[in-house]
């Protein structure tokens, strides 16, 4: 694939669609936007927790990203970093610097925080 100025497109080469990602955002749906074959809630036994609940919803994304980004990095990252080691250097040192940068601000901010004095204010208990 070319861009728009005749050169070729390295990410076009190495970024094929992820599998299973069309089926997964088109798959059949129920009637309420449910997944088509999902369990409905049980309607007359004990809630769980909607902390619980949630809890385990973003479990469930934090493996889907997971295995996600992994796929991504097999099929994408790893071709481009081989076919353009210079870029990559580049990138893990721009990285690495914005990294150094971010924990010196954290750092000073929490310097400034921990140093500011603590308004003493006196507390009656008594019921005079």
């Amino acid at each position: 694939m070319k861009t728009t100025d005749g050169a070729d497109d390295a990410w076009a080469a190495v970024a094929d669609p992820l599998p299973g990602a069309r089926e997964d955002a088109d798959g059949p749906r129920g009637e309420r936007g449910e997944r088509a074959g999902a369990e409905p809630p049980p309607s007359d036994g004990p809630r769980p927790d909607p902390a619980d609940r949630l809890a385990e919803e973003a479990r469930k994304l934090a493996e889907a990203l997971a295995g996600q980004a992994a796929v991504l990095r097999g099929r994408v990252v790893e071709p481009l970093v081989r076919k353009h080691p210079e870029a990559a250097a580049h990138l893990g040192a721009a990285g690495y610097e914005l990294k150094a940068a971010y924990r010196a601000f954290v750092a000073d901010k929490e310097r400034r925080w921990a140093s500011r004095a603590a308004r003493a204010e006196r507390v009656d208990l008594d019921d005079d």
